[in-house]
């Protein structure tokens, strides 16, 4: 049920944030437990990242944050890359203007946090 409440696995580097900010809402509506969480991750991710996964310990494996920051810290994009892509995003064909908004939300909030705007990014939550 969790495959299908989130994004295909992203092949940019700018696409990650997205991607795990979807995957976390559907842990919450899902109550997918910490235990399961990094399980779940692992079998959507598969090949794609293996290869930063074989360094890892038995106990980052088992954690789902652990994880999390391994992949983010690895694809992680400049704000420069992040912010170019924001400015030419557009509308995908299988993607309804709510999931379009919510991508853009999704860069322009992952770019102000690269960025360390906080009062930036305080202000438009609220």
């Amino acid at each position: 049920m969790v495959r299908l409440l989130t994004v295909k696995v992203p092949n940019k580097s700018d696409g990650w944030e997205y991607f795990f900010s979807s995957l976390e809402k559907a842990f919450a509506s899902e109550m997918v437990s910490d235990e399961l969480k990094p399980k779940v991750l692992l079998c959507m991710l598969g090949d794609k990242v293996s290869n930063l996964l074989v360094n890892l310990g038995e106990e980052e494996l088992k954690d789902y944050e652990s994880l999390k920051q391994v992949v983010l810290k690895e694809y992680e994009p400049s704000p420069k890359i992040c912010l170019e892509n924001f400015r030419k995003a557009k509308r995908n064909s299988d993607e309804t203007f709510s999931q379009f908004a919510s991508r853009l939300t999704s860069m322009w909030l992952y770019y102000c946090k690269l960025r360390e705007a906080r009062m930036i990014l305080s202000q438009l939550i609220n």
